[in-house]
């Protein structure tokens, strides 16, 4: 069986695309248990829950300084550290890039854009990615990987 890191899904953002990764992401964790290893990326999850967290009371903190802790809507995917739309940028080979978007009631969306080294990008078991099919071939390469894709609607992914 072929390793879950040769699927890659790059897609346009509204065309189903979260959809198919969770339900792609379900069918792995089903079909291939992770089995912690030395050099497993089971380490590396159990990493990321506790940073996640520590910085998710960072961005608390920051709208609560404000007095805007009651208007926050913070979306779960967006709260995994690597969580929300990711991109590779060629200047920057090992780092992906990762969108935040912090709702406030009243005020619209905050968005905020980090920079993390690739490494933590092997949370996931499918390489994902709403920009730059080209930087993505450009860093990963094309032998042996599935390469999805989503598709909806043009008339629905407009509004």
């Amino acid at each position: 069986m072929q390793h879950a890191r040769a699927n890659t899904v790059i897609s346009l953002e509204r065309t189903g695309f979260s959809l198919m990764l969770s339900i792609l992401n379900e069918i792995l964790r089903r079909k291939q248990p992770i089995h912690a290893t030395e050099d497993s990326p089971s380490y590396l999850n159990q990493a990321l829950s506790f940073l996640s967290h520590q910085t998710n009371l960072k961005y608390k903190q920051f709208f609560a300084q404000r007095g805007l802790e009651h208007k926050l809507l913070f979306n779960g995917e967006f709260q995994l550290l690597v969580g929300g739309p990711k991109w590779v940028d060629p200047k920057y080979p090992d780092d992906i890039f990762v969108r935040k978007y912090f709702g406030l009631k009243d005020f619209g969306d905050f968005l905020m854009v980090v920079r993390y080294p690739k490494k933590l990008f092997d949370y996931y078991p499918i390489t994902h990615s709403t920009k730059g099919p080209v930087d993505w071939l450009t860093s990963y390469g094309v032998d042996g990987r599935n390469w999805l894709t989503s598709y909806r609607n043009p008339i629905v992914v407009a509004h």
